[in-house]
């Protein structure tokens, strides 16, 4: 009988140039036991997402025409909002987002939304192809790789219509293995443009560029919006600020554009549960969505007293901050200091507990489904395990679709 180990290195150590990050600080990630996903679920989790997703787009579209005090309220930075008020934009609002879901006692239920800097599409998209091959198995996500083809291909062709003639980049921190792995994944789709680190982009003559591209007109970028806007250069110069001036005067299309950073903030999340509890805005459809899908989100915390609930940061990513509290406030899991300021609260839902095989044996984590989309469509799941607030500590499995259920 074939060990855990052995199975293992099977499946990874073909992928570690495609999958550099397999085992982080010498830590496993990706485990080398399967979940299974029935058809049903999946077709489920497909038209939550889509459904989801041109939501999303629909009240981040509007808001981005609004009062310049709503986009406070959802903790846009002054220096982004005329990038998203002006910028170039695509179709939809991300190129590819992920959402969050658990199943609860009361179905699926989506906790956030990532669209500006989604992590887990090598995972996803090739990764889970090339071991679903390897063990005979169908692939849920069979279509992901040729959708988010399509989707940086229409990103393109918009900076080409657009008539911004540099070149395409992919950009990701060069010294970070995953995100530089991803975006030279997202360059190997488009089969044209280049991988520059960002470290290695320059801001000159009023144009983004590199010394191996020169001018950019089409970035892809893996870098969120709301740290970029804060950052300057070793002498104080604004980097960040004439970058989002480019996107603003429609010298640059970048993607994700800074209009995912306003899907991104979990504000948003709290601006659509008040429009569902108005019955203002949204239609008849969007609103059994809400319904179906959605967790009750504040900026307030009306929990107190009542329910546990969770407090997360407007932009918290991989769990940073992000607090899990009992209805008499008193924390049950998640950072005990730092990460003050704006943020939502949420109605805690318990993520499944589930035992999976690891090196160290049999382990037990709660499972948290990430559902991808490109282009507005369904492109595959990303199953992690982890802690009552999912982290970067956590694991990920390989997805396939189970013939039963």
């Amino acid at each position: 009988m074939e060990s855990y180990a052995v199975r293992r290195e099977r499946w990874y150590g073909p992928l570690r140039d495609l999958f550099s990050w397999e085992k982080i600080d010498g830590e496993e990630y990706a485990l080398a036991s399967g979940t299974p996903v029935f058809s049903q679920q999946c077709q489920e989790l497909q038209a939550a997402a889509e459904g989801l997703a041109a939501l999303w787009h629909k009240v981040a579209l509007i808001v981005s025409q609004g009062d310049v005090r709503l986009l406070r309220w959802l903790g846009l930075p002054a220096g982004m909002q005329e990038a998203v008020r002006e910028g170039l934009q695509l179709p939809w609002l991300t190129a590819l987002g992920r959402f969050d879901f658990v199943q609860t006692v009361a179905g699926w239920k989506v906790l956030e939304y990532n669209c500006d800097t989604p992590s887990g599409v090598v995972e996803a998209l090739a990764v889970n192809g090339k071991i679903c091959a390897c063990e005979g198995r169908k692939n849920p996500n069979a279509a992901g790789e040729e959708l988010l083809r399509q989707a940086i291909a229409e990103s393109l062709y918009i900076a080409h219509r657009a008539g911004l003639a540099g070149a395409a980049a992919f950009s990701a921190l060069g010294s970070h293995s995953e995100d530089a792995g991803t975006m030279k994944y997202w360059q190997s789709l488009a089969a044209e443009g280049l991988f520059v680190p960002l470290e290695e982009l320059r801001y000159e003559r009023e144009s983004l560029t590199s010394l191996v591209s020169g001018e950019i007109g089409c970035w892809f970028r893996l870098h969120p919006w709301e740290i970029m806007v804060k950052e300057c250069a070793v002498d104080g110069f604004p980097t960040g600020k004439r970058v989002l001036e480019l996107v603003a005067a429609k010298k640059l299309l970048a993607v994700n554009p800074p209009l995912a950073a306003l899907g991104q903030s979990k504000a948003l999340q709290a601006l659509i549960w008040q429009l569902y509890e108005a019955e203002e805005f949204l239609t008849k459809q969007e609103r059994q969505l809400v319904q179906t899908y959605m967790l009750p989100t504040y900026r307030q915390n009306v929990f107190l007293g009542k329910v546990s609930y969770v407090r997360k940061p407007l932009w918290g990513r991989e769990g940073g901050g992000v607090t899990l509290h009992a209805a008499d406030g008193s924390l049950l899991a998640g950072s005990r200091g730092g990460w003050h300021g704006a943020a939502i609260y949420q109605q805690a839902v318990e993520l499944e507990r589930m035992q999976v095989m690891t090196e160290k044996g049999l382990q037990e984590g709660r499972r948290l489904w990430g559902v991808f989309v490109a282009g507005g469509s369904f492109a595959g799941l990303l199953v992690r395990l982890g802690a009552a607030i999912t982290d970067d500590q956590a694991w990920m499995t390989p997805v396939y679709l189970s013939e039963e259920g």
